[in-house]
């Protein structure tokens, strides 16, 4: 809706079905809806493209690949930008400037995201509903984690995961079990924080 705003711009809705596609477009003037073999590098051609798909190579999500490519052709893709990854990379980027800005420094970075239910639908006793693929959800337990924590790498592996987990308080409605998820050590370069003995995600 929002790429429709300006009378300008063109909206190619691609699915791998038509069908999925078709539905898709429905609600918006000027989309156009199409069936797309991913594998077919000469398939679309398109300024922008957000994509909500994963590429995927033989053990693990690639995103350097496509974006690579992306780059060479001059194709700006916007990848996974909802909330985790998404929304959480724009207000850590956001909050590390502006006390840069006001001359301080970032040390210690630790940040943890979750989807919640509103209250009115938290109706089961987790607490939780699974807002993506649920086995996607179990099987990131088992993921191994990488930090630094007081200057120190620290490296735990999927195995040991759950046994790291801790108990993060804010107020009794907001008490959870926090664990680090993957490898955060990047973000230190990502996030411009040079000066940060810990950076945990």
């Amino acid at each position: 809706e929002y790429i429709l705003r300006r009378p300008e711009n063109l909206l190619t809705i691609a699915c791998r079905r038509i069908s999925h596609a078709e539905t898709l477009s429905r609600s918006f003037p000027r989309a156009t809806p199409i069936a797309l073999d991913v594998t077919n590098e000469t398939a679309l051609d398109a300024a922008l493209i957000i994509t909500v798909t994963r590429f995927l190579n033989d053990t693990e999500c690639d995103f350097e690949l496509p974006t690579y490519r992306a780059k060479e052709n001059g194709i700006t893709i916007l990848n996974e930008i909802g909330l985790d990854p998404g929304i959480d990379h724009l207000y850590a980027v956001k909050t590390v400037n502006e006390v840069h800005e006001a001359g301080g420094k970032i040390v210690s970075f630790i940040s943890y995201c979750g989807g919640l239910p509103a209250p009115e639908a938290s109706n089961n006793p987790l607490g939780y509903k699974f807002s993506w693929s649920s086995r996607g959800v179990l099987l990131a337990l088992r993921n191994s984690a990488k930090f630094f924590l007081n200057g120190e790498i620290v490296e735990i592996p999927g195995t040991q995961l759950m046994l790291s987990a801790k108990p993060y308080f804010i107020y009794p409605a907001f008490a959870f079990w926090a664990y680090p998820n993957r490898d955060s050590t990047p973000f230190r370069e990502f996030y411009n924080i040079p000066e940060a003995k810990t950076v945990l995600r």
